[in-house]
């Protein structure tokens, strides 16, 4: 997604999540569903859509941003109980 490349991916782990509405999802044993997913990128419109909200979604993914997360979980475990 951050190289302005749509995606096309499966419903699983924490893909989803990852993803939001910026990735076409199909069933990970539906092989004609992946072939029309495909074959739908070759329309200009919806894959500049796609690669538009590709984007925005991964800018909400960091190193910064998982660098301050990851330091607030610690200093939380780390402070002292009342």
């Amino acid at each position: 997604m951050a190289c302005s490349c749509p995606v096309v991916t499966c419903r699983n782990s924490s893909i989803p999540e990852v993803a939001g509405d910026a990735a076409l999802f199909v069933d990970p044993d539906d092989p004609a569903a992946l072939h029309a997913a495909l074959l739908s990128l070759e329309n200009p419109e919806p894959r500049a859509g796609l690669i538009r909200k590709g984007l925005r979604q991964a800018e909400r993914f960091t190193w910064r941003r998982m660098a301050d997360e990851v330091e607030a979980a610690i200093c939380h475990w780390l402070a002292p109980l009342p």
